[in-house]
């Protein structure tokens, strides 16, 4: 994500960047600013994770004979907007 910003007539660019070290920590970085090493933990559990295989994998082959669009639907919204 760019954000641009206009300071004393000069446009200045800065980044924001998540820098991942391991599947558990990242660090942010944001123009010249570094935080230190954070924790992440993914919001997606293992059943979670099933069901996006399961439409990745399969839905996106069938979904002209046998739709299962339930599912898929489910699938779609997983830790998206608590929806």
């Amino acid at each position: 994500m760019t954000m641009n910003a206009a300071v004393k007539g000069i446009l200045m660019s800065s980044e924001l960047n998540l820098e991942f070290i391991s599947n558990t920590q990242f660090i942010i970085n944001f123009g010249e600013k570094r935080s230190n090493v954070l924790d992440f933990k993914s919001p997606i559990n293992d059943e979670d994770k099933a069901e996006i295989q399961w439409y990745l994998e399969k839905y996106a082959t069938i979904y002209m004979a046998d739709v299962d669009d339930e599912r898929a639907d489910k699938a779609v919204r997983i830790k998206h907007c608590n929806c």
